[in-house]
This record gives structure tokens, C-alpha cells and sequence, in this order.
């Protein structure tokens, strides 16, 4: 096929209806889509010699006129028809040319703008709903890039059409506690060209936040291309805050009556166990070993491991109760009830002072730092005869320092670990993974010192 006959080829098989004739109206040239578009609303099929003029509407004839005569200059479009019968929108466009074999002739388009036209009667009804609405609407095109927003979304926002225009709508009202999860999900619904709904944190141009109940649906034509997408919101920030006061209400009221539970337990009943605990090891203690026989002896020791036993049960269920309340999860609690353990089944006086300015967020650290504080104590209760036991928190230049020291009868240290003492090498290894530091001094007859230093930003 040779350029001329490819040239003919577009001309015939175009979409777009297309006619040219003389300034006589006669036709000489025109394509398939042009003699269907006159069949189907003229009932007239189109021949080479037939005038223009007789397939032309009426309300058309006047501007057709004044363009053969050069009166009128080329306007865009002259005319808009209907083929009601299929449902299709058509433009009419009239074009004066010259050619230097031809001369002066003229150019029918006709275009289908079926598609568009039912976007823009949408859009319409768009528009006009959306200036009585509460509820926030854009019009996106399929780049996302906005085309329209009511004047609820300028309210809500701050941002005005004429500043926002033509700016892609995924990228905005997105700051820092903006759920990115949320975010991903509706990203991944515009990419499968899927509808959603979501509730999600946005911000307005002043940067003040705001909730949104957002209901995304893409626009398609009728060959189920997407076109752009419609987005209508709600405005649900006052119905989230009353939300949460209502949850805070609820879980205030359960806390304060597991608390007064939990408080019950551990100050009375946990007391009177403390208390009888240490009456038998005094007890045990108080009489000679050959004053009693064995089986007094196993049935003493059996009793201490019962009361110990039932001490542990509740500590258990007070932990149980608190364990419904986050708040109870920090560190500093759980380091005050390691320590009412560690009084309560031994005969060792703990001073504490606790730096409360701050609290850890990352529990699994901060159940491993509660371990080497168990380990520690553990080794001053087995090995060290100690009577006091002394412990400080202090948050000092972005770390958290712990001293800890007993009054006990210490040990040679020479910096090395033996066999015997994994304990405290396990010790060493936590903090080292936290990128902390641990300093330990101690000898023959002067107890332990401990001082370990372990950055925040590994808790909070």
C-alpha cells in the first residue's frame, strides 16, 4: 500500500465523520462515519454530487451561509446534534480552506462527543449538589489531579480551588500521624482501579488535624475506561474525639475498679502472707537442728514453700488485673513490684529512688532491663549476706542510669568471669545490647557497686 492509498484508507475508516465540498454545498468527498452519522439522524444516505444544504438542520442553514461566504469565521463547534434513537452526542464543525489545485473548499467534522458530554451532565450534577452539601467533594481526573472541590472541602481544608487546581489529591492533607497503612491501602485500591471507603487522619493548611470519612468511587465511560474518580468525605472529627471520651470512660471506670481489686489483694491479703512467711523462717531458724526431728524439719520447709507458692499466686492475679490497663505496663511499676517481691521474701531492706520523669514505651526492652535488675538482686540475696540493698534511676543526656549497690561481703573482681558466674555475664551481655555501659566494682568486705548507663532511644 502505497502513502496515497494509506492516506485514503484513514480518511475512510476515521472515528470522526468527515465531508468535504464546494462553496456550492456540493459534496465531493466523505467518509463512512459522515454517511452513517446523516443515515442515523437525517434518515439521508450521503452521495458524491449531493448539496450539503439538504441534510443540514434548519437552525444550522443561517451560520452555514455566512461561513460559504466568508462572513463567518471558523467556529468550534457550529452545532450540537443528537441520534436520541442511540442514545449519541455529536459536534458539528465547519472549516473554510484553500487548496492551490482546488481552490477554496470547505470541511464537515463531525465528532462523536457522546462520552464527554455524559461526564459533563455528571459533573453538573456534581456541581450542584455539591454547593448545598456539608459533605466534602472532589472531581479528580484519572491522574488524580483535582478538577473540582465544593465549597465544604474549602471550608474544612483551607484550600481554595484556584490554589489546588490541577494538583494531584494523593499527595495532599497527608502529615505525620497520618495512618501510612491507610495510606497504602488506598493507593493500592486507585492502582486495581477499585472503589473504597476509609476513616482517616488528614490535616488542613494550617496544619491542624482533622477526621475523614471518605468514600472514593473511579468514573468510567461506557467502554469501562476510568475517567477520574469522585471523592465525597464527612467531616467526622467531633464524632471520633466523643469516641475516644467515651472509650477513656469506660476503661476508666474498669481500671479503677480492677485497682481498687488488685490493691486489695496485694495490701492486705499480701501483707498477712509476708508476714507469715517470714514468722516460719524465723521460726524454722529458732530451734536447734538437733531439737527437732526430720520430719519437723521437712514439714517447716514445706510450709515456707506453700506460703511462697500462695505469694506468688497473688502477685499473679494483681499483675492479672493491672495487665488490663496499658498504663500499668511501664517500667517504673514493674520495677516497684520487683522490689516488694524482693522485700517481702527476704529478710533485705531495699532503698530506692526512682526517677519517674519518664517512662519506657518499648516493653521488650523494658522487660529485659527488669531482668538484670532481677539478676542483680538475685546475686546480692544468694551470695551476699547483705542486709540493705540500694538502688537509684536517674535520666541523665539522653540516657538511663542505674545505680545499684549492697552493704554485703563482696567478692574479688578482677574483670573476668568464671565458672559459676553466668549470671552476670548475662548481665554484661544486655546491656552491651543495648549499646550501654556497665561498671561494677567490689572486693573482699566492701559489698558490690553497679552503675550501668543505657541510651533512651533504645526504650522510648
Amino acid at each position: 500500500m502505497d502513502i496515497n492509498q494509506l492516506i485514503i484508507s484513514n480518511f475512510h475508516n476515521a472515528k470522526s465523520g468527515l465531508c468535504l465540498f464546494k462553496p456550492s454545498g456540493e459534496i465531493f468527498l466523505f467518509n463512512k462515519s459522515a454517511d452513517r452519522f446523516f443515515v442515523n439522524t437525517k434518515g439521508k444516505q450521503l452521495v458524491n454530487g449531493m448539496n450539503l444544504i439538504e441534510c443540514l438542520p434548519p437552525k444550522l442553514l443561517e451560520k452555514y451561509k455566512l461561513i460559504i461566504k466568508g462572513e463567518l469565521s471558523n467556529q468550534r463547534p457550529f452545532l450540537e446534534t443528537t441520534d436520541k434513537e442511540n442514545d449519541q452526542y455529536f459536534d458539528l464543525i465547519f472549516s473554510r480552506l484553500e487548496h492551490e489545485v482546488f481552490g477554496i473548499y470547505f470541511q464537515l467534522v463531525i465528532a462523536n462527543v457522546t462520552e464527554s458530554k455524559k461526564l459533563q451532565r455528571t459533573f453538573d450534577k456534581v456541581l450542584y449538589m455539591g454547593r448545598f452539601t456539608k459533605n466534602l467533594i472532589t472531581v479528580c481526573d484519572k491522574e488524580m489531579k483535582i478538577i473540582y472541590v465544593n465549597p465544604s472541602f474549602e471550608k474544612v481544608t483551607g484550600y481554595l480551588l484556584e490554589e489546588i487546581k490541577g494538583k494531584d489529591i494523593s499527595k495532599m492533607l497527608i502529615g505525620p500521624n497520618t495512618d501510612t497503612k491507610v495510606v497504602q491501602y488506598k493507593h493500592r485500591q486507585i492502582r486495581d482501579d477499585k472503589p473504597y471507603n476509609i476513616q482517616i487522619l488528614n490535616y488542613n493548611k494550617n496544619n491542624e488535624k482533622f477526621w475523614q470519612d471518605l468514600e472514593v468511587v473511579p468514573l468510567k465511560d461506557d467502554n469501562d475506561e476510568i475517567t477520574g474518580y469522585m471523592s465525597i468525605g464527612s467531616d467526622i472529627t467531633e464524632k471520633i474525639k466523643q469516641e475516644k471520651k467515651h472509650l477513656r470512660e469506660i476503661l476508666r471506670s474498669n481500671e479503677k475498679e480492677r485497682n481498687t481489686i488488685a490493691a486489695n489483694l496485694h495490701d492486705n491479703l499480701g501483707q498477712l502472707l509476708g508476714a507469715i512467711h517470714i514468722l516460719q523462717i524465723k521460726n524454722n531458724k529458732s530451734f536447734a537442728a538437733d531439737a527437732r526431728t526430720n520430719q519437723q524439719k521437712e514439714a517447716g520447709e514445706k510450709l515456707v514453700e506453700l506460703i511462697d507458692q500462695s505469694i506468688s499466686e497473688l502477685r499473679a492475679i494483681t499483675h492479672d488485673l493491672n495487665s488490663k490497663n496499658p498504663g500499668n505496663f511501664s517500667f517504673t511499676n514493674k520495677l516497684e513490684d520487683l522490689i516488694y517481691d524482693i522485700e517481702l521474701l527476704s529478710d533485705i531492706k531495699v532503698k530506692v529512688d526512682i526517677d519517674q520523669s519518664i517512662d519506657f514505651v518499648n516493653l521488650k526492652n523494658a522487660k529485659a532491663l527488669k531482668a538484670v535488675l532481677r539478676e542483680l538482686f538475685n546475686n546480692s540475696i544468694k551470695h551476699s549476706k547483705t542486709q540493705e540493698i540500694t538502688l537509684k534511676t536517674l535520666v541523665k543526656n539522653e540516657h538511663y542510669v542505674i545505680s545499684y549497690s549492697d552493704e554485703g561481703c563482696g567478692f574479688d573482681w578482677d574483670g573476668n568471669f568464671y565458672q559459676g558466674s553466668s549470671g552476670l555475664r548475662n548481665v554484661f551481655d544486655r546491656i552491651e545490647s543495648f549499646s550501654g555501659s556497665i561498671q561494677l566494682e567490689s572486693s573482699p568486705g566492701n559489698g558490690v557497686k553497679i552503675s550501668i548507663k543505657v541510651p533512651l532511644k533504645a526504650f522510648i
